[in-house]
């Protein structure tokens, strides 16, 4: 038996970012800051008229957009493609705005994330005039050539299927599980779906959830979230927590750390840095699994997609799979996410810049 308890703890919706922008050359009528110079060692033709290309990046201060941002560089320097990238440090009311200027300045291509929807009607009104490729959250794939994307509602029912089989191990007969998540947020609502449907399908023992959500994107309001949570939960009342993104999962480990609260687990989603450190320590710890996701394989496969539709081809929705990053098998994902980066370090340099 079990038992599905919906309560939301917390709903703030601030969204008051600013946006910087990066580009490789100033271009007429923005102003967006130029990026730096791409590597030496650029071998591009400039004798013929390149491919212009701009990309949306949602948040330069997680790993997980710069690493995506770095690869997408160094394929568009290979296709001897003008790539321009915008930041918009998490405000999503900017996106639109973005869009309708990318049309105006007359890029051929332009690679959007939209995680509320609240760039459709931009979308809409640029259709036939440029090209538009998604990544990260699949919302209105209608309008886009192709989208790339881990399966979000995958990664979630994942992360929650591997904490039902630590209940299981651990043998009790019930148990309290807080999903904490950003509500105004696609990507983190269907991994959040995810784990509702695996939790669901549970029919030996019994599993009470409850929501925590604000609509915060940093780090900073998810730990204030879980201070406020942490002094109306008693020691245990909670058993585990499922966290749909870092800010998220980290959010939480931070404010049990404070409070000296370490009777529950927390397992999350991405590989920031500090998430993997955290499966890394030994004694006390919070922090017991996370599903990592490949920003280098989405980064190679935006520009595949990009390059196909230029070409009048359209691959719609291309997935990219989530991997399970245990204690166990932390240091040997390390090791290979090591030599990615280092591959690219010139490139994501480079990005960097853009925080």
């Amino acid at each position: 038996m079990k038992k599905i308890i919906a309560v939301i703890l917390s709903l703030v919706c601030i969204l008051n970012l600013t946006a910087c922008g990066s580009s490789p050359k100033q271009e007429a009528g923005t102003d967006e800051k130029p990026a730096a110079e791409a590597p030496a060692g650029d071998s591009s033709d400039n004798s013929k008229e390149k491919v212009r290309m701009a990309m949306i990046m949602p948040l330069a201060t997680q790993d997980f957009f710069n690493f995506i941002a770095a690869q997408l560089q160094y394929e568009a320097d290979q296709a001897n493609v003008d790539l321009t990238m915008w930041d918009i440090n998490g405000d999503v009311s900017k996106i639109g705005d973005l869009v309708e200027m990318a049309k105006e300045q007359e890029y051929d291509l332009m690679f959007v994330i939209d995680p509320t929807g609240s760039a459709k009607s931009a979308m809409e009104e640029v259709q036939g005039d440029i090209v538009l490729i998604g990544f990260d959250a699949v919302v209105n794939p209608e309008l886009q050539s192709a989208w790339i994307s881990t399966d979000n509602v995958a990664m979630g029912r994942l992360l929650a299927e591997h904490m039902i089989d630590d209940m299981r191990a651990a043998g009790k007969d019930s148990y309290n599980v807080i999903l904490t998540f950003t509500p105004t947020v696609q990507s983190e609502i269907d991994r959040k779906d995810g784990m509702i449907e695996a939790i669901e399908a549970v029919d030996d023992m019994e599993i009470h959830v409850e929501e925590a959500s604000n609509s915060k994107v940093d780090l900073a309001g998810k730990v204030s979230l879980w201070d406020d949570l942490l002094v109306r939960k008693a020691e245990g009342e909670i058993d585990y927590v499922l966290g749909t993104n870092s800010y998220n999962a980290l959010g939480c480990v931070s404010a049990a750390e404070a409070a000296g609260r370490y009777d529950f687990k927390v397992m999350g989603i991405d590989d920031e840095e500090d998430q993997l450190a955290a499966l890394q320590k030994e004694g006390e710890h919070l922090y017991y699994a996370t599903i990592a996701q490949n920003p280098f394989q989405i980064g190679k496969e935006m520009m595949r997609a990009a390059l196909a539709a230029l070409n009048g081809e359209e691959l719609g929705t291309i997935g990219v799979d989530g991997v399970l990053v245990t204690s166990d098998n932390v240091d040997g994902y390390l090791a290979e996410r090591s030599k990615n980066i280092e591959a690219l370090s010139d490139y994501i340099s480079i990005i960097s810049q853009l925080n």
